[in-house]
């Protein structure tokens, strides 16, 4: 693999979690960036991946670091600050370790950074690949190129319309963080199971501008044996869009948001409503009671924002 030149500006943080099979792929897109440095959470695995991250390492000594645990962390938010607290450079980028990250972008990105020093996360659009595609760290997969006019900056209330309705909803791999912004809202919510990237969204966007580019910045593989899976499985996306859109109106209490914020929690409510109609179906009755409690307090609290 032919090593880039380095740009002191930028570090990767790779979370890894039971992601043996892909993390080569998600390193190999990661060292074909500038980083100056890849540094990898390896969160207790039980399979290969902190072998693979140390064969990796090895390789590239003076570029890859791997932060160990000897206890699996259940929570990714919790995991990626582990990442980014160790990070000494003014920009970071996530690539999470079955996802693979495109490059052409990262450029465009640190040079907006640079021109608006109020610019804190920078994103873009996704494309879905199937388990199987893409595991040859060897081969690098297309790269479109970035269109001068394909770039949205958004500040104010417009920013926090725009992270409420997520349309359209932006990559995880790929988001570059400015550190100062990151530091200064204190990181991902290490309480959330799912959604963390989005959430954070939200706390940047009330003092910083945010940008994203209408490309493809990354190739998103959908991994069952990752935490967010086990946890989307256990039908508990109800809670975490009740925290969020929760934590998010207390963040933004704007009247230009609220008719959005009322359709969001009658979403919400109705999340609760159909997880408690499939824990019947699933004979979980214990847990029925919680959750259509929780659709009708949600349901009330949207009818009177």
């Amino acid at each position: 693999m032919t090593r880039p030149i380095n740009d002191r500006d930028l570090s990767v943080v790779i979370p890894a979690y039971r992601c043996a099979t892909f993390l080569p792929a998600a390193i190999a897109s990661a060292l074909r960036s500038p980083a100056v440095e890849v540094i990898i959470a390896e969160n207790s695995s039980d399979d290969d991946t902190l072998a693979v991250a140390r064969a990796w390492r090895d390789r590239y000594p003076d570029r890859i670091r791997i932060l160990e645990t000897s206890r699996t962390i259940p929570v990714v938010g919790a995991n990626l600050n582990r990442g980014f607290r160790e990070v000494r450079t003014p920009f970071a980028m996530r690539v999470d370790g079955d996802d693979i990250a495109l490059t052409s972008h990262i450029g465009h990105a640190i040079a907006r950074f640079k021109a608006d020093d109020k610019l804190g996360v920078v994103s873009g659009l996704y494309t879905n690949i199937r388990a199987t595609e893409h595991t040859d760290p060897s081969h690098a997969p297309a790269d479109p190129e970035i269109p001068p006019e394909g770039y949205r900056q958004l500040s104010g209330v417009e920013a926090g319309r725009f992270v409420l309705g997520w349309d359209p909803s932006l990559a995880s791999t790929g988001t570059i963080f400015r550190m100062e912004a990151w530091n200064e809202v204190g990181g991902f919510d290490p309480t959330l199971t799912w959604g963390e990237d989005w959430e954070l969204w939200f706390r940047i966007a009330r003092h910083w501008s945010i940008g994203y580019f209408t490309s493809p910045i990354t190739l998103y593989r959908s991994n069952t044996t990752g935490l967010t899976s086990g946890h989307l499985q256990q039908d508990r996306l109800c809670f975490q869009y009740d925290y969020i859109y929760t934590a998010a109106r207390r963040l933004w209490p704007e009247r230009e948001l609220r008719a959005q914020f009322r359709r969001a929690f009658f979403r919400s409510a109705r999340t609760y409503c159909g997880s408690a109609l499939r824990a019947v179906e699933r004979r979980r009755f214990a847990e029925v009671p919680g959750r259509a409690v929780r659709g009708i307090l949600g349901l009330a609290r949207a009818a009177a924002i």
